[in-house]
C-alpha cells in the first residue's frame, strides 16, 4: 500500500480538555488535545517510515477494550439496581486506563448517572491525605453548594478546607478534639453523603492511580466497598500493575477488596498487531505499511502510549534514529521544543503532573509573556494539556517523570526548594489543606534537612487533623530519620527526641501499625532514664506489654509488672494516679500471671513501695488485688476486634469484685464506644 505525500504538518495546540470528555477528544492512553491552532508551533521533521503524514499527538479510537466496555457497563447496571459495585482497573503504564475510562465517563454521562473524578498524587510515601475524596468532594460543593452536606460543613473541612471558610461551616459548633473522635465518624458522613447523591440518580466514583494513595485513602475506599449497601455507588479504581513491588501497601489491599462480595477486577493488557495497526492509522490518518506495523508494533509491545509517543518521534524503519528506551523516547520529543519551553517544561515537572499556573509564575520568576510562551509551545507541542480549572497538566504521567528524572543533581534540589519557599510565603498557591504536605514533601527532595525537619513536624500535625493517622505516623518517622542530621533539632522542635519517639508510638497504634509500634517502644526504653523519669518509663512498658498481647507475642505480664513496680514507686501525683490507671485497665487478655500484682505499701519517706508477698485469694477470678487466682480470659479475637477500631479504643474493664461465697463476680466487659 502506498501512502499518499503530504507536507510533514506541525501538531495542533491544545485546549482545555476536561477528564472523561470522551472520545472524541481523547487518546488511547491519556487525554488528548483538541486540534486548534492557539500559536505557532515549530515545525517538527518526520522522516522515514513516518514522511509524508501529519501526526496526532493521541489517538481518537479506543482499540481492542469492548470486554472491559462491557464489564463496566454491566457494573453500571448492577449499582444502579441499588447492588453497590466496585471494579479495579490495573495495567501498565500507558496501557490505556484513563483513555478507557474516559470512554465509560461518556457513557455514565449518556445513561443519566452523576460521575465524580479524584486522583491520587505522588507525594513520597507520606502522601497527600484523602486527595481523591478532596478532589471529589470540590466537585460536589462546586455543582450543589454547601447545602449538600447537609448542616456537617465543619466536620467535612477536615476533608476539604475550603468549607471552613463557608459561613454555615464557621457556625458549625466546635466539636470535640480531633484526637478523641473517632475516624469512622467522619468516614460514615463521607457513606452518608454518596448515599444522598445516589438517591437522585446513579453516583459512579472514579479513583485514578490508586498505587500512590496514602494508607488514609485506602482506608476509605475500604470503608466505602465493605459499607456501602442499598446503595446506587459504583466505585471505579484504576492502579498501574507495574508498580506493584513485592512490598507495595497497594498489594494487601486489593488482596482483601478481591475477598468482598461486589468487587470485579480488571486487568488491561497490551494490544495485538492489529490493534498497534488501528492506532497508528487514526495516528498518522491512513494505514502504514506492514513492515512499519510489525517494527511499532516490537518495539512498543502493543503499549498504546508508547505508540503514540514512537509514531510522533518518527525514523526510518529499523533505524537508531528511533529511540531505544522509553526515556529517550519522551525526551526527544522535548529536546525539540524551543530552549525556554524546555526550561519551563523542566521547572513545572519538579511541582508534580498537575500544576497552576501562578504556581508556576511565582517559581520560575519569568516575565508573564515569555512564560505564556513557553507554555503555549509545551501545549502545541502536545506534551502539556490545559485544565478545565485554568491550570496545566502534563499529557501523561510518564513524561512528567522522565523530564524530572533527567534533572541534574543541583536543578533538582534548586527547584524543590523554590517550591517549598514559594508554597510557605503564599499557601493560596495550592489547593486548601495541602500546604503543609507540599512544603515537607519539597523540603524533603531539595535535601535542606533543617527546613525538612521541620516541615515534616508541622505536616504531621495537619495529617492528625485529617485523621490521616498513618501519614502523621510515616511524617514522624522522617522526622526521627533527619534528627541526627540536624545539630539542633531539639531547639528546633521545642521537644527532645524521645518525644519524638512518643509521639510517633502513638500515631502508629492509632494508625493500626501495630509491629512498627512495638519496635519503637523497645527504641524510646532504650533511651529513658527510669531512675530519673519513672513515669515516663513506666507508660512506655505499659504499651510494650499491651502491644505484646495485641500482636500475640507473650501476655505481656513481665513489661506490666515492671511498669507497675516504676509507677508505685514515683511520689503521688496525677500523672501517677493516671499511669496506674493505664496499667489496670490495659491487663492484656489471656495472659498468665504466676503472682499476682502486691497493692502498694507507703514508706516513711511518703513514696510507695510494692510488698513482696502475694495477697490470699485463690478461691476467687478476679484481677483485682484482693484476688490472687488468674482469671477467666475474654475471646482474644474480640479483643482484637476492637483494638482495631479508630481512637479512642474500647478500653476493657474489671469492675469491683465482690467475692459472694467464694466466687468472684467480675466479668470481662467491653463498655460502649
Amino acid at each position: 500500500m502506498t501512502a499518499p505525500a503530504a507536507a510533514a504538518g506541525s501538531v495542533g495546540a491544545a485546549g482545555a480538555v476536561g477528564q472523561f470528555a470522551g472520545p472524541a477528544v481523547t487518546g488511547a492512553a491519556g487525554p488528548a488535545a483538541v486540534h486548534r491552532p492557539i500559536g505557532p508551533s515549530g515545525p517538527s521533521q518526520v522522516r522515514g517510515m513516518l514522511d509524508g503524514v501529519t501526526v496526532r499527538a493521541a489517538s481518537t479510537v479506543l482499540v481492542g477494550r469492548r470486554r472491559e466496555l462491557t464489564v463496566l457497563g454491566d457494573a453500571l447496571a448492577r449499582a444502579r439496581s441499588g447492588d453497590p459495585t466496585t471494579v479495579l482497573v490495573g495495567g501498565e503504564a500507558g496501557v490505556g486506563k484513563t483513555r478507557l475510562l474516559e470512554e465509560f465517563g461518556t457513557h455514565v454521562h449518556t445513561a443519566g448517572a452523576r460521575l465524580l473524578v479524584g486522583q491520587c498524587l505522588e507525594l513520597g510515601e507520606a502522601g497527600l491525605p484523602f486527595a481523591p475524596f478532596a478532589a471529589a468532594l470540590r466537585d460536589v460543593l462546586r455543582h450543589d453548594g454547601p447545602a449538600a452536606f447537609a448542616g456537617y460543613e465543619a466536620e467535612f473541612a477536615r476533608l476539604l478546607p475550603e468549607l471552613a471558610r463557608m459561613p454555615a461551616g464557621a457556625a458549625a459548633p466546635a466539636g470535640p478534639a480531633l484526637a478523641d473522635t473517632p475516624r469512622g465518624y467522619l468516614f460514615d458522613l463521607v457513606a452518608d453523603l454518596f448515599r444522598r447523591i445516589a438517591e437522585e440518580r446513579p453516583l459512579v466514583l472514579v479513583i485514578e492511580d490508586l498505587h500512590w494513595a496514602d494508607r488514609s485513602t485506602r482506608d476509605l475506599i475500604g470503608f466505602l466497598v465493605r459499607a456501602a449497601r442499598a446503595t446506587r455507588l459504583l466505585v471505579v479504581c484504576t492502579y498501574r500493575t507495574d508498580e506493584l513491588h513485592r512490598g507495595h501497601p497497594l498489594r494487601p489491599f486489593l488482596a482483601e477488596l478481591d475477598r468482598v462480595r461486589g468487587v470485579d477486577r480488571i486487568e488491561l493488557g497490551r494490544l495485538d498487531r492489529d490493534g498497534t495497526a488501528a492506532v497508528l492509522a487514526d495516528l498518522l490518518g491512513i494505514e502504514q505499511y506492514a513492515r512499519t506495523v510489525d517494527d511499532v508494533h516490537e518495539r512498543t509491545q502493543g503499549n498504546p502510549f508508547f505508540i503514540e509517543e514512537l509514531a510522533a518521534a518518527g525514523g526510518p524503519v529499523g533505524c537508531a534514529a528511533i529511540p531505544e528506551t522509553l526515556r529517550d523516547l519522551l525526551l526527544a520529543r522535548v529536546d525539540r521544543l524551543p530552549e525556554p519551553a524546555q526550561r519551563v517544561l523542566r521547572i513545572a515537572a519538579a511541582g508534580g503532573t498537575r500544576f497552576a499556573h501562578q504556581l508556576l509564575a511565582e517559581v520560575a520568576g519569568l516575565p508573564e509573556a515569555e512564560l505564556e510562551d513557553a507554555l503555549r509551545a509545551a501545549v502545541a507541542g502536545q506534551l502539556v494539556v490545559a485544565d478545565p480549572d485554568g491550570d496545566y497538566e502534563f499529557r501523561h504521567a510518564l513524561v512528567r517523570e522522565a523530564v524530572h528524572d533527567d534533572l541534574l543533581p543541583g536543578e533538582h534540589a534548586r527547584l524543590h526548594a523554590r517550591y517549598a519557599a514559594a508554597i510557605e510565603a503564599q499557601p493560596h498557591l495550592v489547593a486548601a489543606g495541602r500546604a503543609p504536605a507540599e512544603i515537607a514533601h519539597h523540603w524533603y527532595a531539595a535535601h535542606d534537612h533543617p527546613r525538612a525537619l521541620t516541615a515534616a513536624r508541622v505536616a504531621a500535625e495537619a495529617a492528625a487533623e485529617r485523621y490521616a493517622y498513618a501519614e502523621q505516623s510515616r511524617l514522624l518517622e522522617r522526622v526521627l530519620e533527619l534528627w541526627e542530621q540536624v545539630p539542633d533539632a531539639a531547639d528546633r522542635l521545642g521537644m527532645d527526641h524521645l518525644r519524638v519517639l512518643e509521639d510517633t508510638l502513638t500515631a502508629a497504634v492509632t494508625a493500626g501499625d501495630l509491629s512498627r509500634a512495638l519496635t519503637l517502644t523497645r527504641a524510646a526504653l532504650a533511651e529513658v532514664d527510669s531512675d530519673a523519669e519513672p513515669l515516663r518509663a513506666a507508660r512506655l512498658l505499659d504499651h510494650r506489654g499491651r502491644l505484646f498481647a495485641l500482636l500475640g507475642k507473650s501476655d505481656g505480664a513481665a513489661e506490666l509488672r515492671e511498669a507497675y513496680r516504676l509507677a508505685a514507686g514515683a511520689p503521688d501525683g496525677a500523672e501517677r494516679f493516671a499511669v496506674l490507671a493505664d496499667i489496670a485497665s490495659h491487663l492484656a487478655p489471656g495472659s498468665t500471671w504466676p503472682a499476682p500484682i502486691p497493692p502498694p505499701t507507703r514508706s516513711s519517706g511518703g513514696r510507695s513501695r510494692s510488698s513482696a508477698a502475694p495477697t490470699s485469694g485463690r478461691t476467687t477470678g478476679c484481677r483485682c488485688t484482693s484476688c490472687a487466682s488468674r482469671p477467666r480470659s475474654p475471646p482474644t479475637t474480640s479483643w482484637r476486634r476492637y483494638a482495631r477500631r479508630a481512637p479512642p479504643w474500647p478500653i476493657p474493664t474489671w469492675p469491683t469484685c465482690r467475692a459472694r461465697a467464694g466466687r468472684c463476680s467480675a466479668r470481662w466487659r467491653v463498655p460502649p464506644r
